[in-house]
């Protein structure tokens, strides 16, 4: 796989009392290699960040069911999904951090990082998204907002393709759709028909537990463990039917050079995800 980043060249409101303006999305997307099909995509309107690499991952492991009533003359949209043996990443700080790679080794695909300055090393994924701008700027619609509002968000209604983010995203599962379905100019066929045949060679590895899935794509922080749980983000999180047996496992492993008196802790080391701090997994 290969996986990159794109500003997409639309803005985007949602209405929540009253109309709010999100800006431009960045769409990152994961793309098969072999087969050229978008095997996992996520709109985010920050720059390109480790939740939205670590949602597409978790996408692209899952079936795409939505599509079967769409089209329900290409089933075959709906397989495409699984589990990586490598992706191909640049340098950018979202995938050279320890909690990239540490999920990437948990979920047990490897990373190859694309050499600085070489960006022809993904050439596949910007190609894709040529062909996505393309396809995508031929269905934008122009500006479907009242003109007063667009000037208060200082948008040229001439020309700026204005959106709703539900509009956004089933714009782009269409666009995505298509292009799986035509022929693919380097491969001689579609997409969607290199993936099948792909997948009644070799089938699809999967990761099937989405639990565990969460658990293992997320950002990776270590902290100490004490009887009153662990501390970060000035939250505390303690579960006494966990912590109490974890940390007598845990505490007798540690030096005891340093240690306070009566005290027991332990360095652990645990994941969480970045949009939900409800819950971490030590």
């Amino acid at each position: 796989g290969a996986m990159d980043h794109t500003i997409l060249d639309c803005f985007v409101v949602i209405n929540a009392k009253g109309w709010r303006l999100l800006g431009r999305p960045t769409l990152t997307v994961l793309i098969d290699v072999h087969s050229r099909c978008i095997v996992g995509w996520v709109l985010s309107f920050e720059p390109p960040s480790l939740f939205a690499v670590m949602e597409c991952i978790k996408r692209a492991n899952r079936p795409k069911l939505h599509l079967r009533e769409r089209y329900p003359d290409d089933p075959e949209l709906e397989d495409i999904f699984g589990k990586f043996d490598e992706i191909v990443v640049d340098n950018g700080w979202e995938f050279s951090g320890t909690s990239f790679e540490a999920a990437m080794t948990d979920i047990g695909t490897s990373v190859r990082w694309a050499p600085t300055r070489s960006p022809t090393y993904k050439a596949v994924v910007e190609r894709f998204f040529g062909t996505l701008n393309s396809m995508l700027n031929r269905k934008l619609p122009g500006a479907t907002f009242p003109i007063a509002q667009l000037r208060a968000w200082e948008l040229d209604p001439q020309k700026d393709a204005v959106l709703t983010l539900d509009q956004l995203e089933r714009l782009i599962w269409a666009t995505i759709s298509t292009y799986h379905l035509q022929q693919h100019r380097t491969l001689g066929a579609a997409p969607v028909r290199i993936w099948s045949e792909g997948v009644r060679e070799c089938g699809i590895q999967v990761i099937s537990d989405d639990q565990q899935l969460d658990k293992m794509a997320g950002a990776y922080e270590t902290r100490s463990l004490s009887r009153s749980g662990v501390s970060i983000f000035n939250l505390q999180y303690h579960d006494p039917a966990i912590t109490g047996p974890l940390l007598e496992k845990l505490a007798a492993r540690e030096p005891v050079r340093g240690k306070a008196k009566g005290s027991a802790r332990a360095k652990v080391t645990f994941k969480y995800n970045p949009a939900n701090l409800g819950e971490i997994h030590v």
